[in-house]
């Protein structure tokens, strides 16, 4: 199978998996990826703005939180496993009222119960809005993806 198709391929299961979740009430889609990174996209509308008209602090971390944790599903995914976050770290550094935002995530270190990755959110200008640090713990998973049952 050809790279592109690949990432198409990749694309195409993890924004399904986002389907009824947090990711897709914030608007955020995965929009590129390979091996070791997956990029996402949210527009910033009312739905992710603070009171004072401003991108609110949480969608940022949610949209990175989000994109750090399906990158390290989708590395473990097809040995049975899952990817939940046990430890996130964020700096703000300029506001943002609108527009499209984008988050890349990259594996930086992967143990076999482990992940840890750094994520950048930059504005449609490239300017950079947050960066965050996240540990992922690998699980074996005990239901199948995309399942409601415990």
């Amino acid at each position: 199978m050809s790279e592109d198709r690949r990432k198409e391929e990749m694309l195409a299961v993890l924004n399904q998996l986002a389907e009824g979740t947090l990711a897709e009430t914030l608007g955020i889609r995965f929009i590129d990826g390979s091996e070791g990174e997956l990029v996402s996209s949210m527009e910033v509308t009312d739905a992710v703005r603070q009171p004072y008209g401003l991108l609110h602090g949480g969608a940022s971390l949610a949209m990175g939180e989000t994109t750090a944790s399906f990158l390290s599903g989708w590395e473990v995914m097809k040995e049975g496993k899952s990817a939940v976050g046990i430890s996130l770290e964020a700096q703000h550094h300029r506001p943002v009222r609108g527009g499209l935002v984008i988050c890349r995530a990259v594996l930086e270190r992967k143990e076999k119960n482990r992940h840890e990755c750094r994520m950048e959110i930059r504005d449609g200008r490239g300017r950079l809005i947050c960066t965050l640090h996240m540990i992922n713990a690998v699980l074996e998973r005990k239901r199948d993806v995309g399942s409601e049952e415990q």
